[in-house]
Protein backbone atom coordinates (compact mmCIF):
# COMPACT_ATOMS: atom_id res chain seq x y z
CA UNK A 1 0.00 0.00 0.00
CA UNK A 2 0.99 3.96 -0.75
CA UNK A 3 2.24 5.69 2.17
CA UNK A 4 -0.31 8.20 3.49
CA UNK A 5 2.86 9.01 6.22
CA UNK A 6 6.39 9.61 5.53
CA UNK A 7 8.95 6.37 5.97
CA UNK A 8 10.39 8.36 9.19
CA UNK A 9 7.21 9.04 10.81
CA UNK A 10 6.19 5.23 10.59
CA UNK A 11 9.64 4.52 11.68
CA UNK A 12 10.32 2.26 8.80
CA UNK A 13 14.44 1.99 8.32
CA UNK A 14 15.90 3.43 5.01
CA UNK A 15 17.59 1.14 2.50
CA UNK A 16 20.63 1.61 0.53
CA UNK A 17 20.48 3.05 -2.75
CA UNK A 18 21.35 -0.11 -4.75
CA UNK A 19 18.39 -1.90 -3.21
CA UNK A 20 16.17 0.36 -5.41
CA UNK A 21 18.01 0.20 -8.63
CA UNK A 22 16.09 -2.25 -10.33
CA UNK A 23 13.25 0.15 -11.68
CA UNK A 24 16.56 2.62 -12.67
CA UNK A 25 18.65 -0.12 -14.46
CA UNK A 26 15.18 -1.44 -16.01
CA UNK A 27 14.67 1.91 -17.77
CA UNK A 28 17.86 2.81 -18.86
CA UNK A 29 18.63 -1.00 -20.46
CA UNK A 30 15.46 -2.19 -21.67
CA UNK A 31 15.07 -2.51 -25.68
CA UNK A 32 12.60 0.56 -25.82
CA UNK A 33 16.15 2.54 -24.83
CA UNK A 34 17.88 1.24 -28.64
CA UNK A 35 14.39 1.51 -30.51
CA UNK A 36 14.39 5.28 -29.38
CA UNK A 37 17.91 5.93 -31.04
CA UNK A 38 17.33 3.93 -33.94
CA UNK A 39 14.06 6.04 -34.48
CA UNK A 40 15.22 9.30 -33.94
CA UNK A 41 18.04 8.68 -35.91
CA UNK A 42 15.54 7.90 -38.52
CA UNK A 43 13.26 10.60 -37.67
CA UNK A 44 16.21 13.53 -37.40
CA UNK A 45 19.04 12.48 -38.99
CA UNK A 46 22.14 10.78 -36.97
CA UNK A 47 24.11 13.60 -36.29
CA UNK A 48 21.20 15.52 -34.76
CA UNK A 49 19.83 12.76 -32.66
CA UNK A 50 22.84 11.77 -31.15
CA UNK A 51 23.49 15.29 -30.37
CA UNK A 52 19.81 15.72 -28.83
CA UNK A 53 19.76 12.16 -27.42
CA UNK A 54 23.15 13.27 -25.14
CA UNK A 55 21.58 16.55 -24.29
CA UNK A 56 17.96 15.11 -23.57
CA UNK A 57 19.34 12.43 -21.11
CA UNK A 58 21.47 14.22 -19.07
CA UNK A 59 18.76 16.61 -18.81
CA UNK A 60 16.55 13.79 -18.36
CA UNK A 61 18.98 12.61 -15.19
CA UNK A 62 18.84 15.96 -13.55
CA UNK A 63 14.78 16.25 -13.71
CA UNK A 64 14.56 12.43 -12.49
CA UNK A 65 17.61 13.10 -9.71
CA UNK A 66 14.95 16.65 -8.78
CA UNK A 67 12.21 14.78 -8.39
CA UNK A 68 13.09 11.86 -6.55
CA UNK A 69 14.86 13.94 -4.33
CA UNK A 70 11.91 15.60 -3.18
CA UNK A 71 10.30 12.10 -2.51
CA UNK A 72 13.62 11.43 -0.49
CA UNK A 73 13.36 14.74 1.55
CA UNK A 74 10.24 13.84 2.99
CA UNK A 75 9.71 10.32 2.80
CA UNK A 76 6.73 10.37 0.32
CA UNK A 77 6.13 8.24 -2.83
CA UNK A 78 4.35 9.93 -5.97
CA UNK A 79 0.53 9.83 -5.29
CA UNK A 80 1.45 11.66 -1.62
CA UNK A 81 3.60 14.11 -3.28
CA UNK A 82 1.03 14.75 -6.17
CA UNK A 83 -1.73 15.22 -3.15
CA UNK A 84 0.94 18.07 -1.43
CA UNK A 85 0.58 19.86 -4.54
CA UNK A 86 -2.43 20.18 -6.21
CA UNK A 87 -4.51 19.25 -3.35
CA UNK A 88 -6.81 16.71 -2.66
CA UNK A 89 -9.55 17.36 -5.27
CA UNK A 90 -9.72 16.29 -8.92
CA UNK A 91 -6.30 17.69 -9.97
CA UNK A 92 -4.62 14.85 -8.39
CA UNK A 93 -6.94 11.90 -9.44
CA UNK A 94 -6.75 13.14 -13.43
CA UNK A 95 -3.38 12.86 -13.03
CA UNK A 96 -2.88 10.16 -11.64
CA UNK A 97 -4.93 8.28 -13.81
CA UNK A 98 -3.57 9.92 -16.93
CA UNK A 99 0.22 8.50 -15.67
CA UNK A 100 -1.71 5.11 -15.01
CA UNK A 101 -2.67 5.26 -19.05
CA UNK A 102 1.01 5.89 -19.86
CA UNK A 103 2.03 3.37 -18.28
CA UNK A 104 0.10 0.81 -19.10
CA UNK A 105 0.32 2.23 -22.58
CA UNK A 106 4.59 1.10 -21.58
CA UNK A 107 3.73 -1.93 -20.46
CA UNK A 108 1.76 -2.91 -23.42
CA UNK A 109 4.93 -1.56 -25.51
CA UNK A 110 6.99 -4.33 -23.52
CA UNK A 111 4.53 -6.97 -23.59
CA UNK A 112 4.09 -6.75 -27.37
CA UNK A 113 7.84 -6.50 -28.08
CA UNK A 114 8.65 -9.16 -25.90
CA UNK A 115 5.38 -10.95 -26.79
CA UNK A 116 6.54 -11.47 -30.32
CA UNK A 117 9.87 -12.37 -29.55
CA UNK A 118 8.35 -15.04 -27.28
CA UNK A 119 6.05 -16.36 -30.34
CA UNK A 120 8.40 -16.49 -32.33
CA UNK A 121 10.77 -18.86 -30.32
CA UNK A 122 7.89 -20.95 -29.41
CA UNK A 123 6.43 -21.09 -32.94
CA UNK A 124 2.99 -19.86 -31.47
CA UNK A 125 0.39 -16.94 -31.89
CA UNK A 126 1.05 -13.30 -31.03
CA UNK A 127 -1.42 -13.49 -28.17
CA UNK A 128 -0.35 -16.51 -26.40
CA UNK A 129 3.33 -15.26 -26.30
CA UNK A 130 2.31 -11.57 -25.07
CA UNK A 131 -0.32 -13.68 -22.50
CA UNK A 132 2.69 -15.93 -21.25
CA UNK A 133 5.23 -13.21 -20.79
CA UNK A 134 2.56 -11.11 -19.44
CA UNK A 135 1.75 -13.95 -16.44
CA UNK A 136 5.57 -13.60 -15.88
CA UNK A 137 5.66 -10.06 -15.32
CA UNK A 138 2.23 -10.19 -13.30
CA UNK A 139 3.89 -12.83 -10.78
CA UNK A 140 6.81 -10.60 -10.56
CA UNK A 141 5.46 -7.79 -9.59
CA UNK A 142 3.39 -9.51 -7.17
CA UNK A 143 6.12 -11.08 -5.29
CA UNK A 144 7.26 -7.48 -4.19
CA UNK A 145 10.03 -4.64 -5.14
CA UNK A 146 12.86 -6.24 -2.86
CA UNK A 147 12.61 -9.43 -4.92
CA UNK A 148 12.56 -8.25 -8.28
CA UNK A 149 14.68 -5.69 -8.16
CA UNK A 150 17.24 -8.42 -7.99
CA UNK A 151 15.28 -9.91 -11.41
CA UNK A 152 15.67 -6.92 -12.91
CA UNK A 153 19.96 -7.29 -12.67
CA UNK A 154 19.06 -10.54 -14.56
CA UNK A 155 16.99 -8.84 -17.44
CA UNK A 156 19.49 -6.19 -17.79
CA UNK A 157 22.30 -8.78 -18.14
CA UNK A 158 19.52 -9.68 -21.01
CA UNK A 159 20.00 -6.56 -22.51
CA UNK A 160 24.07 -6.32 -22.67
CA UNK A 161 23.64 -9.40 -24.28
CA UNK A 162 20.76 -8.41 -27.35
CA UNK A 163 23.26 -5.51 -27.41
CA UNK A 164 26.30 -7.51 -28.16
CA UNK A 165 24.10 -10.18 -30.34
CA UNK A 166 23.17 -6.80 -32.54
CA UNK A 167 26.09 -5.02 -33.17
CA UNK A 168 28.27 -7.93 -34.12
CA UNK A 169 26.09 -10.15 -35.54
CA UNK A 170 23.51 -7.62 -37.94
CA UNK A 171 24.26 -7.90 -41.33
CA UNK A 172 25.10 -4.32 -43.12
CA UNK A 173 21.86 -3.32 -45.67
CA UNK A 174 22.29 -0.21 -46.24
CA UNK A 175 23.95 3.61 -44.72
CA UNK A 176 21.08 5.67 -44.61
CA UNK A 177 22.38 9.65 -45.48
CA UNK A 178 22.58 11.92 -42.99
CA UNK A 179 20.47 15.32 -43.36
CA UNK A 180 23.06 16.94 -40.69
CA UNK A 181 22.36 19.55 -37.85
CA UNK A 182 18.88 21.96 -37.75
CA UNK A 183 17.55 23.12 -34.65
CA UNK A 184 13.63 21.81 -34.95
CA UNK A 185 15.53 18.22 -35.23
CA UNK A 186 17.63 18.80 -32.51
CA UNK A 187 14.76 19.91 -29.80
CA UNK A 188 13.01 16.97 -31.71
CA UNK A 189 15.75 14.37 -30.81
CA UNK A 190 16.37 16.26 -26.85
CA UNK A 191 11.94 16.09 -26.99
CA UNK A 192 12.51 12.04 -27.73
CA UNK A 193 15.30 11.17 -25.28
CA UNK A 194 13.52 13.02 -22.46
CA UNK A 195 9.89 11.63 -23.15
CA UNK A 196 11.16 8.43 -23.47
CA UNK A 197 11.32 7.92 -19.64
CA UNK A 198 9.48 11.13 -18.62
CA UNK A 199 7.04 8.73 -17.10
CA UNK A 200 9.29 7.70 -14.64
CA UNK A 201 10.69 10.61 -13.67
CA UNK A 202 7.62 11.41 -12.38
CA UNK A 203 7.50 7.98 -10.78
CA UNK A 204 11.10 8.57 -9.38
CA UNK A 205 9.43 9.01 -5.42
CA UNK A 206 8.47 5.51 -5.71
CA UNK A 207 11.63 4.64 -5.97
CA UNK A 208 13.23 6.86 -3.76
CA UNK A 209 11.47 7.53 -0.92
CA UNK A 210 12.85 5.48 1.30
CA UNK A 211 16.46 6.22 0.85
CA UNK A 212 18.68 7.24 3.79
CA UNK A 213 20.28 9.81 2.39
CA UNK A 214 20.28 12.58 -0.65
CA UNK A 215 23.46 11.49 -2.00
CA UNK A 216 21.76 7.95 -3.04
CA UNK A 217 19.19 9.36 -5.22
CA UNK A 218 21.74 11.07 -7.55
CA UNK A 219 23.86 7.83 -7.16
CA UNK A 220 20.91 5.33 -8.23
CA UNK A 221 20.33 7.66 -11.23
CA UNK A 222 23.46 7.30 -12.68
CA UNK A 223 22.35 3.74 -13.02
CA UNK A 224 19.54 4.70 -15.60
CA UNK A 225 22.03 6.72 -17.56
CA UNK A 226 25.12 5.59 -18.28
CA UNK A 227 23.45 2.54 -19.88
CA UNK A 228 20.98 5.00 -21.44
CA UNK A 229 23.35 6.85 -23.57
CA UNK A 230 25.08 3.57 -24.45
CA UNK A 231 22.08 1.80 -25.72
CA UNK A 232 20.84 4.81 -27.40
CA UNK A 233 24.00 5.66 -28.72
CA UNK A 234 24.24 2.26 -30.17
CA UNK A 235 20.65 2.26 -31.40
CA UNK A 236 21.79 5.43 -33.52
CA UNK A 237 24.58 3.12 -35.05
CA UNK A 238 22.42 0.23 -35.85
CA UNK A 239 20.06 2.55 -37.60
CA UNK A 240 22.77 3.90 -39.89
CA UNK A 241 24.02 0.06 -40.37
CA UNK A 242 20.67 -1.50 -41.03
CA UNK A 243 18.09 1.30 -42.38
CA UNK A 244 15.93 -0.54 -39.71
CA UNK A 245 14.45 0.61 -36.30
CA UNK A 246 12.33 -1.98 -34.58
CA UNK A 247 14.30 -4.33 -32.80
CA UNK A 248 12.28 -7.36 -33.69
CA UNK A 249 12.79 -6.48 -37.46
CA UNK A 250 16.41 -6.12 -36.85
CA UNK A 251 16.73 -9.67 -34.98
CA UNK A 252 15.17 -11.13 -38.08
CA UNK A 253 17.94 -10.53 -40.40
CA UNK A 254 20.90 -11.64 -37.59
CA UNK A 255 22.60 -15.32 -38.49
CA UNK A 256 21.21 -16.20 -35.11
CA UNK A 257 17.38 -14.70 -34.70
CA UNK A 258 16.47 -17.37 -31.83
CA UNK A 259 19.40 -16.37 -29.58
CA UNK A 260 18.20 -12.36 -30.15
CA UNK A 261 14.83 -13.31 -29.75
CA UNK A 262 14.99 -14.48 -26.48
CA UNK A 263 17.61 -11.56 -24.33
CA UNK A 264 14.73 -9.55 -26.11
CA UNK A 265 11.95 -11.01 -24.47
CA UNK A 266 14.16 -11.23 -21.47
CA UNK A 267 15.13 -7.81 -21.85
CA UNK A 268 11.96 -6.48 -21.75
CA UNK A 269 10.06 -8.15 -18.57
CA UNK A 270 12.11 -5.84 -16.06
CA UNK A 271 11.19 -2.48 -17.46
CA UNK A 272 7.19 -4.08 -17.42
CA UNK A 273 7.57 -5.03 -13.83
CA UNK A 274 8.07 -1.90 -13.09
CA UNK A 275 5.17 -0.39 -14.87
CA UNK A 276 2.91 -2.87 -12.87
CA UNK A 277 4.19 -2.08 -10.34
CA UNK A 278 3.66 1.68 -10.34
CA UNK A 279 0.51 1.67 -11.23
CA UNK A 280 -0.69 0.10 -8.38
CA UNK A 281 0.94 2.17 -6.27
CA UNK A 282 -0.42 5.04 -8.55
CA UNK A 283 -4.02 3.91 -7.80
CA UNK A 284 -3.88 3.11 -4.38
CA UNK A 285 -3.05 6.67 -4.02
CA UNK A 286 -6.10 7.73 -5.00
CA UNK A 287 -8.64 4.67 -4.19
CA UNK A 288 -7.59 2.10 -1.31
CA UNK A 289 -7.50 -1.30 -3.38
CA UNK A 290 -5.94 -4.89 -3.50
CA UNK A 291 -2.84 -5.19 -5.25
CA UNK A 292 -3.88 -8.20 -7.09
CA UNK A 293 -6.73 -6.78 -8.17
CA UNK A 294 -5.04 -3.83 -9.33
CA UNK A 295 -1.94 -5.50 -11.06
CA UNK A 296 -4.11 -8.41 -12.69
CA UNK A 297 -6.40 -5.41 -14.43
CA UNK A 298 -3.56 -3.19 -15.65
CA UNK A 299 -1.46 -6.64 -16.89
CA UNK A 300 -5.31 -8.11 -19.03
CA UNK A 301 -5.34 -4.52 -20.77
CA UNK A 302 -1.34 -4.80 -21.50
CA UNK A 303 -1.88 -8.44 -23.19
CA UNK A 304 -4.26 -6.94 -25.08
CA UNK A 305 -1.82 -3.54 -26.41
CA UNK A 306 0.60 -6.22 -26.45
CA UNK A 307 -0.65 -8.06 -28.88
CA UNK A 308 -2.00 -6.05 -31.02
CA UNK A 309 1.52 -5.06 -31.53
CA UNK A 310 1.36 -1.93 -29.40
CA UNK A 311 5.53 -1.41 -29.96
CA UNK A 312 5.12 -0.53 -33.07
CA UNK A 313 3.78 2.89 -32.18
CA UNK A 314 6.27 4.23 -30.32
CA UNK A 315 7.33 7.74 -31.72
CA UNK A 316 3.11 8.22 -31.93
CA UNK A 317 2.71 6.99 -28.54
CA UNK A 318 5.81 9.26 -27.25
CA UNK A 319 3.93 12.15 -29.14
CA UNK A 320 1.13 11.61 -26.56
CA UNK A 321 3.08 11.54 -23.48
CA UNK A 322 4.78 14.85 -24.73
CA UNK A 323 1.44 16.66 -24.30
CA UNK A 324 0.62 15.36 -20.57
CA UNK A 325 3.57 14.31 -18.46
CA UNK A 326 6.09 17.16 -19.13
CA UNK A 327 3.86 19.84 -17.68
CA UNK A 328 2.71 18.11 -15.05
CA UNK A 329 6.25 17.68 -14.25
CA UNK A 330 7.16 21.47 -14.19
CA UNK A 331 4.42 21.98 -11.62
CA UNK A 332 4.79 19.41 -9.47
CA UNK A 333 8.98 20.35 -9.07
CA UNK A 334 8.42 24.01 -9.49
CA UNK A 335 5.78 24.79 -6.49
CA UNK A 336 7.83 23.43 -3.61
CA UNK A 337 10.90 25.75 -4.08
CA UNK A 338 8.23 28.98 -4.64
CA UNK A 339 8.21 31.26 -1.82
CA UNK A 340 4.37 31.67 -1.81
CA UNK A 341 2.62 28.63 -3.23
CA UNK A 342 0.20 29.13 -5.90
CA UNK A 343 -3.38 27.43 -4.66
CA UNK A 344 -3.74 23.74 -5.69
CA UNK A 345 -6.59 24.87 -8.31
CA UNK A 346 -3.86 27.04 -9.95
CA UNK A 347 -1.47 24.75 -9.82
CA UNK A 348 -3.90 22.20 -11.89
CA UNK A 349 -4.37 25.03 -14.43
CA UNK A 350 -0.94 25.13 -15.10
CA UNK A 351 -0.61 21.71 -15.89
CA UNK A 352 -3.89 21.65 -18.19
CA UNK A 353 -2.79 25.11 -19.94
CA UNK A 354 0.72 23.69 -20.52
CA UNK A 355 -0.93 20.20 -22.06
CA UNK A 356 -3.67 22.35 -24.29
CA UNK A 357 -0.43 24.14 -25.65
CA UNK A 358 1.75 21.06 -26.14
CA UNK A 359 -1.37 19.79 -28.30
CA UNK A 360 -2.01 22.64 -30.21
CA UNK A 361 1.59 22.65 -31.28
CA UNK A 362 2.53 19.24 -31.30
CA UNK A 363 1.15 18.44 -35.36
CA UNK A 364 4.12 21.52 -36.46
CA UNK A 365 6.80 20.60 -33.70
CA UNK A 366 5.84 16.85 -33.05
CA UNK A 367 8.62 15.94 -29.98
CA UNK A 368 9.25 19.23 -29.09
CA UNK A 369 5.93 20.36 -27.87
CA UNK A 370 6.66 19.29 -24.61
CA UNK A 371 8.94 22.31 -24.53
CA UNK A 372 6.18 24.98 -25.21
CA UNK A 373 3.67 23.24 -22.80
CA UNK A 374 6.65 23.37 -20.13
CA UNK A 375 7.15 26.88 -20.52
CA UNK A 376 3.61 27.97 -20.47
CA UNK A 377 2.85 25.68 -17.28
CA UNK A 378 6.12 26.92 -15.02
CA UNK A 379 4.70 30.51 -16.72
CA UNK A 380 1.01 30.52 -15.16
CA UNK A 381 2.47 29.41 -11.75
CA UNK A 382 4.70 32.62 -11.83
CA UNK A 383 1.13 34.74 -11.88
CA UNK A 384 -1.10 32.11 -10.51
CA UNK A 385 -2.80 33.73 -7.26
CA UNK A 386 -0.88 32.46 -3.83
CA UNK A 387 -2.55 30.45 -1.92
CA UNK A 388 -3.06 31.64 2.37
CA UNK A 389 -1.73 28.56 3.94
CA UNK A 390 1.77 28.68 5.40
CA UNK A 391 4.85 27.20 3.09
CA UNK A 392 5.62 23.57 4.57
CA UNK A 393 8.93 22.94 6.01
Amino acid sequence: MIPTASYEARGDAPVAWHDRSGAWIGIGTGPAVLMVGAGLARTTGVTTAAIGIALGAVTLYLVAVAHGSLGQRHGLAMGANLQEVLGRGPGPVALTLALVAAMIGWCGFYLGLGGAALADLLEAPLWLGSLLLGGVVLGAALSGQDLWNRLVYLTAGSSVALTLITVLTVPVSRQPSDIGVDLQGLATAMGGAIVYAIVFAMRAPDFTADLGHARDVWKVGLTMLVPYVALAGLGIWLYRRTGLHNMADVLAGTERPEAGQAFLMLSAVGPAITAVYSCAVSIDSIRRTRHIVTMSLVGLVAIALGAGRFDRNLIGFLEAIAVVIPPALVVVLTVPILKNRPKPSHATLAWLAGSLVALAVRDAISLAAFLAGAVVAFGWLLVAPRSERPHPT
